[in-house]
């Protein structure tokens, strides 16, 4: 059996370093994504997969970076864009911490909830004996479902 292959587009919104400056932040920054990578789905009908997002999500290193990603994450449950990669496991990522304590083992369970805001029901594949099976996951958003009735 032969499987077709389509190439969807992959992109790695900009960090922290971006929101300097900006006027009424974080909401001036709508229009930069918008005009960036927002429309591709829209307008294209090709999935876009944000690839990777995050960074310190604690007061005690910078405020601005939880402003930014709570607007972000808002604005992915909008725009219906839940297919993503957070950035990163390990915590001595200095700019963007893990999803993970210093000791390797507990969880930021902030950080995490955060995440879950925007794929609280992910896709799920397992085997069971010689098959596969697929739950697929449902959206943070009901409008973005497709088979919604209700849109």
């Amino acid at each position: 059996m032969c499987m077709s292959l389509t190439i969807q587009p992959v992109l790695s919104p900009p960090g922290d370093e971006h929101f300097k400056g900006y006027v009424n932040f974080p909401d001036s920054q709508l229009s930069e994504w918008e005009r960036c990578w927002g429309f591709i789905e829209e307008t294209t009908g090709h999935a876009c997969v944000l690839g990777e997002w995050g960074g310190q999500y604690d007061s005690y290193h910078n405020d601005k970076d939880m402003v930014w990603q709570n607007r972000f994450a808002k604005y992915l449950v909008e725009k219906c864009l839940s297919d993503q990669f957070v950035w990163d496991l390990n915590p001595e990522s200095g700019d963007t911490g893990g999803v993970l304590k210093s000791n390797w083992w507990d969880e930021e369970e902030a950080k995490l909830a955060l995440y879950h805001t925007v794929q609280p029901h992910p896709s799920w594949l397992y085997k069971e004996g010689d098959h596969f099976y697929l739950e697929p996951g449902k959206y943070a958003n009901p409008k973005c479902d497709p088979n919604n009735k209700k849109q």
